[in-house]
């Protein structure tokens, strides 16, 4: 699971996200529900207007630090936000 703190800025997409869990996340079975914590962001500029938060669960099991692919990806959302992180 990668959650990223989005931006409106063009080009710049986000500004911090939670470091990967991989490869922690096992197979689920047909109808199972999982509960997880992301308990920190990883920020990479400041200040950072926050204006959403998106999450992707995906069956890359690599560490890679940019979102996954359309292929990689089994569920995303996105929340609407408004924080500032300074």
């Amino acid at each position: 699971m990668n959650v990223y703190l989005l931006t409106g800025e063009a080009g710049l997409g986000y500004c911090g996200q939670n470091l990967p869990d991989a490869p922690t996340w096992g197979p689920f079975r047909k109808g199972e529900t999982e509960t997880v914590t992301i308990s920190g962001f990883q920020v990479y500029r400041l200040p950072c207007q926050v204006t959403g938060v998106r999450a992707f669960l995906h069956t890359r099991n690599n560490g890679a630090l940019t979102p996954p692919t359309t292929s990689e990806t089994v569920a995303e959302g996105t929340m609407s936000v408004n924080y500032t992180v300074q």
